[in-house]
């Protein structure tokens, strides 16, 4: 595994730990064959930034949430599906917040 303390997310904007960020998708349920049946699972922000790791294909941020506890949001496609109703979608840093 593979981490750094430093994550470029745009031409001019670099996450450093303790940045505050915003980040939008992440994974979710949906039932099939039952329409509006998705159920959001992705992590409330903002988040503040501890470090960005990858490890082969797998690309991740560790972030505290709003509420000061540890999440790990997944930024590359490829992670095991083990449940067929999840749908495992990447997180997208969308830029800096405010705090």
């Amino acid at each position: 595994m593979n981490s750094c303390n430093e994550l470029q997310i745009g031409p001019r904007t670099v996450l450093r730990p303790g940045d505050c960020f915003r980040a939008r998708g992440g994974p979710y349920f949906h039932a099939r064959g039952v329409p509006g049946s998705r159920i959001n699972l992705a992590e409330r922000g903002p988040f503040r930034f501890l470090r960005f790791c990858t490890r082969g294909g797998s690309r991740w941020v560790e972030a505290l949430n709003r509420e000061g506890c540890f999440c790990v949001l997944a930024l590359s496609r490829r992670r095991a599906k083990l449940i067929p109703s999840i749908v495992n979608r990447p997180y997208v840093i969308v830029g800096r917040a405010k705090g």
